[in-house]
């Protein structure tokens, strides 16, 4: 089945491009350009392939005073929700700084952004603008955002708390005596004074008052239950509430009277404090939400409808609705009924496995989010609460009978499309933690654990195997079966085999470059490839095994392995990917080639040729090249054709300088049908790579596309 990309994935990344002005005024919008269908390299994240939230790990939730909610998140950006639809901003707004901590809006309508590693951004209704250190303060980490009543915008990072008036910046920190470093949380009382919450690293932390000219300071040995605040309110009867990592404390401002989950609370961690209209008073914590009317305590955690258990951030609407930030999306409550927002792309941009099932679809585990499944057009996600044992997916595969098989970090669950069977410790495992599921060749399920050797499920009964039987060690990595139907497994202390009577042991002592096997893969010619912190060994599965030579490896760690159609190996490590073909090696690396990060976890080849590779951030698409014999379909994606526009086809041999052969010249925009059959007939056989030149008006844009054509 070929496989299909609607134009939101394939927008993202648009090859070689070239901007040719001809001193016209007459303008081309990058963003409408048509793109072509086969890009080399794809990337896809939640950023691009959702149109709800950017990202599902909810740190900051806002109301502006037109009624948007405003969403920051980690390594996602910034939502803005007008009650009908989410608008995300990312890197091409302006924020450099994608892990949004504190979002806050001033009495000037402004909305500012702290961001992990990015500074302070402001917006300006268009696009946000950022203080570097030179502005003000340092470029730590920006953890909360206050306004107070003089109009000063305070900053609380993990070096101190700045102030700026609008033009000139003053910061402090513990030599002028704020009490700790990384100030998690600020507020003005209704007597003026300037209240900071802070961490208790270096032996620092808890609380310090500051009146314009003096520091007071209280911790644990004041009546704190603990001296990591992270978050501070004044209710209506001015008590000031601290939520700390050992519960709450409400200050009265003689004594400090403590709360925990003894009293009702949800949890003793606590991450942020409201008051409501009705007065009772909400905290958003590590497990859950709790609400205090002043008597009796209720928590709502999501077995209720909560995105996630932790929560960052909450906030009451003007309409009296609540609002959580979690880890896991964001979550309304009107009371009665729950609405929950999360991405509607990937789940989660940490990718840990990819598998390609029987149907075509793609299956790729996250950390945290659960598995995301791509059937060439949209996104399914399932998590735990869709019955997936854990969020945290470490593997996946397909049976015999098609049923999908997820291990993940809480235990092994099997979907059948419709219904979900979880297995545990209880039912047989070693362990619940699943460091890879693989399919036997009789319809069995083999299963490789952290701690607990290897299992066997045929259907009815599970059946254990560990050192006792023969397996080096009960710490294992990985598990496969190869054509001969023996059982390989990887484990911290060498490699085994099992032949289904024996175990063979393999260690450096018989060649492998390393013990610590995390990987094994059976190559298409009979080979087997083990792999790990010291690169990869080869064997024919019956010899002594040696090292791959000729790889060149910044770092020698390898995480997995893949084949192509063409029997090429593909090595992923943390800087990005070799490529093998017997004597040719190609290296590919992190920030070159459109990987979108370090970490490269997995890798797997779809129906099509195309190899898909997992990491920390997304999922990176690389195209097969594409044969071709007699004509060729052109064929780019158009969002939004205009009149007046035009495209002309080249074609070269070597990808540079748009100096190529004309195609087809002055393909009308409007009438296109966003394909052209390209007659090659007349080619010599060899490598050729197309580009169009997209024009209107003397002025145009020059794009290459990334997947070679192969004319035989």
């Amino acid at each position: 089945m070929k496989i299909k990309l609607t134009k939101i994935f394939v927008s993202l990344l648009i090859g070689t491009v070239s901007f040719v002005y001809f001193g016209c005024d007459s303008s081309v919008n990058i963003k409408n350009v048509p793109k072509f269908k086969f890009s080399a390299w794809q990337v896809y994240n939640t950023s691009n392939t959702s149109d709800v939230l950017l990202n599902n790990n909810v740190r900051a939730i806002i109301q502006d005073k037109f009624g948007n909610i405003w969403v920051g998140s980690a390594d996602g950006g910034v939502n803005k929700f007008d009650g009908t639809s989410w608008i995300g901003y990312t890197l091409t707004n302006g924020l450099t700084g994608s892990s949004i901590n504190a979002l806050f809006e001033d009495s000037t309508g402004l909305i500012w952004a702290g961001s992990q590693n990015g500074g302070v951004y402001f917006f300006d209704g268009d696009s946000w603008l950022n203080y570097y250190n030179y502005d003000g303060p340092p470029i730590y980490a920006v953890l909360s955002i206050y306004e107070d009543d003089l109009g000063n915008i305070w900053f609380g990072t993990n070096a101190g708390v700045s102030k700026f008036d609008g033009f000139s910046w003053i910061s402090y920190d513990h030599t002028d005596g704020l009490n700790g470093t990384s100030v998690s949380a600020i507020i003005q009382d209704s007597n003026g004074n300037m209240w900071f919450g802070s961490s208790s690293s270096d032996d620092l932390g808890g609380i310090s008052k500051f009146d314009g000219n003096l520091w007071t300071t209280y911790n644990s040995n004041d009546g704190l239950p603990d001296d990591s605040v992270f978050s501070i309110m004044e209710d209506s009867f001015g008590n000031i509430w601290f939520g700390t990592g050992e519960g709450i404390s409400k200050f009265d401002g003689v004594e400090f009277e403590n709360y925990s989950t003894l009293d009702g609370l949800a949890s003793n961690k606590v991450y942020a404090i409201i008051e409501v209209s009705d007065k009772s008073i909400w905290f958003a914590t590590v497990s859950g939400v709790s609400k205090f009317d002043g008597t009796d305590w209720t928590s709502y955690s999501d077995s209720e409808g909560l995105a996630g258990n932790r929560v960052r951030s909450l906030i009451e609407d003007d309409s009296g609705n609540m609002w959580f930030g979690c880890y896991g999306g964001v979550s309304k409550y009107d009371g009665s009924l729950w609405s929950t927002y999360t991405t509607s792309g990937l789940p989660g941009n940490r990718t840990t496995d990819l598998y390609y099932d029987s149907l075509d679809n793609l299956w790729a585990g996250t950390i945290d989010f659960g598995v995301g499944k791509f059937n060439g057009f949209s996104w399914t996600t399932f998590t735990k609460k869709d019955g997936l044992i854990g969020n945290s997916v470490t593997s996946i595969c397909e049976d015999s009978s098609g049923n999908m098989w997820f291990g993940t970090t809480d235990g092994l669950s099997k979907f059948d499309g419709e219904k979900w069977v979880s297995y545990t410790t209880e039912d047989g495992l070693g362990d619940n933690y699943i460091s890879e599921v693989v399919k036997g060749s009789i319809g069995d399920i083999w299963v490789a654990t952290q701690t607990g050797g290897i299992n066997k499920f045929d259907g009815s009964v599970w059946s254990s195997y560990t050192t006792a039987d023969g397996l080096v060690l009960d710490w294992t990595t990985s598990i496969m079966q190869d054509k001969q139907d023996n059982i390989w497994v990887g484990t911290l202390g060498g490699l085994s085999k099992f032949d289904g009577n024996d175990w063979t042991t393999y260690s450096v002592d018989d060649g492998l470059r390393d013990n610590h096997i995390d990987f094994i893969f059976a190559g298409s010619s009979g080979d087997i490839l083990a792999g790990g912190t010291d690169g990869v060994s080869k064997s024919d599965g019956k010899s002594n095994w040696f090292p791959m030579i000729g790889m060149w490896f910044p770092y020698s760690t390898v995480n997995s392995i893949g084949e192509d159609d063409l029997g090429g190996y593909w090595l992923t490590y943390d800087y990005g990917v070799v490529n093998v073909y017997s004597t040719n090696w190609g290296t590919y690396l992190f920030n070159r080639y459109n990987f979108p990060s370090l970490g490269i976890y997995d890798v797997a080849k779809d129906k099509m040729g195309n190899m898909w590779f997992a990491t920390k951030d997304g999922l990176v698409k690389k195209s097969a090249e594409i044969t071709v014999k007699g004509s060729h379909a052109i064929e780019w994606f158009d969002t939004n054709a205009q009149v007046g526009f035009k495209i002309s086809l080249y074609y070269d041999t070597n990808k540079m300088d748009f100096d190529g052969t004309l195609i087809v010249a002055n393909i009308k925009e409007v009438d296109s049908l966003n394909s052209y059959s390209w007659d090659t007939s007349s080619l010599a056989k060899g490598t050729y790579h197309i580009y169009y030149i997209y024009s209107y008006e003397g002025r145009a844009v020059r794009l290459y596309d990334n997947t070679p054509i192969v004319v035989e």
